[in-house]
């Protein structure tokens, strides 16, 4: 397999034991970004909303005093609407029997190449393939599942939510969750295809440092390129073999400049082959006599 030079740094980067998983390779080569929710945002939305208004409530000893701004009387309050955090810790991803939970305000990183992510596990399959990595099991943690979330928008709704008449003290608190215009979503698609990857780990089997200082050449390549070269060469003895008898019936009728020109060629050829194949097999010597051209 011929590869490109990413692929050959992808691989050094597998020996060195720098990438051992998708998540690994995601966050080695920056294919992700951080997403999560903007505290400051909501806080922002929610003032902008509710920030300079009051309602009249029932106070139902609700022990949310920080909404109260006067009293009315024994039964009823000026109060205004407070942010609550209570029960939003996040949003859990389901996919079959896996089951993750995300926070809010904690990040998340997320795959934004999930072409690369197919192109690496297509890699992960020829260096298997070949006897080169070595696969171990592994469970399909949080981070994992992180990588394939999106930000998929909700609509905001700005349409106040208190009725006058009907509040009490306790319906004062506002869920964060009202003021959160995205959620996350699962890519399942891309998921799924990457799915069996997210449950292993690789690992470099020794043949691959022999791999990579062999010039990402497996054993049987290496052999079918000497096979190739002994070949070469073979033909390479037939075709002097002939044109040594043309050119000792020819020197002698005003060809020798043409007949140096293809000497010349021929001991380039030559020279470039065997130069290569001494690296695999015996070299051949081949050795044209000097009185073939003077």
């Amino acid at each position: 397999m011929k590869l490109s030079k990413e692929q050959k740094d992808i691989i050094s980067h597998i020996q060195s034991g720098e990438i051992t998983d998708v998540y690994s390779f995601v966050k080695y080569y920056g294919f992700g970004t951080y997403v999560g929710h903007n505290r400051s945002a909501i806080e922002e939305a929610f003032h902008k909303q509710y920030g300079d208004k009051k309602y009249k409530c029932r106070n139902d000893d609700s022990n949310n005093n920080e909404c109260i701004i006067e009293e009315i009387d024994e039964k009823y309050v000026w109060a205004k609407p407070t942010l609550s955090y209570f029960n939003s810790e996040g949003q859990v991803i389901k996919h079959h029997d896996i089951v993750h939970g995300f926070s809010l305000f904690e990040p998340t990183y997320i795959c934004e190449n999930i072409n690369a992510v197919i192109s690496f596990i297509a890699l992960w399959q020829y260096l298997k393939s070949e006897g080169l990595i070595i696969e171990l099991p592994k469970s399909c943690s949080e981070k994992d599942v992180g990588l394939f979330l999106r930000k998929e928008p909700i609509p905001h709704n700005n349409r106040d939510i208190f009725e006058e008449g009907q509040l009490r003290l306790s319906d004062m608190s506002v869920n964060v969750a009202y003021f959160l215009d995205w959620k996350y979503a699962l890519d399942e698609p891309a998921f799924e295809v990457c799915l069996p990857y997210l449950n292993m780990k690789l690992y470099p089997a020794p043949a691959l440092l022999t791999y990579i200082t062999k010039g990402h050449k497996t054993l049987e390549e290496i052999r079918e390129r000497r096979n190739m070269r002994i070949a070469l060469a073979g033909v390479l003895i037939a075709l002097i073999t002939s044109i040594a008898s043309i050119i000792i019936s020819f020197q002698d009728k005003g060809y020798h400049n043409e007949l140096q020109e293809i000497h010349n060629s021929l001991q380039e050829i030559h020279a470039d082959l065997f130069g290569q194949a001494n690296q695999d097999t015996e070299k051949t010597s081949i050795d044209v006599s000097s009185k073939t051209i003077k």
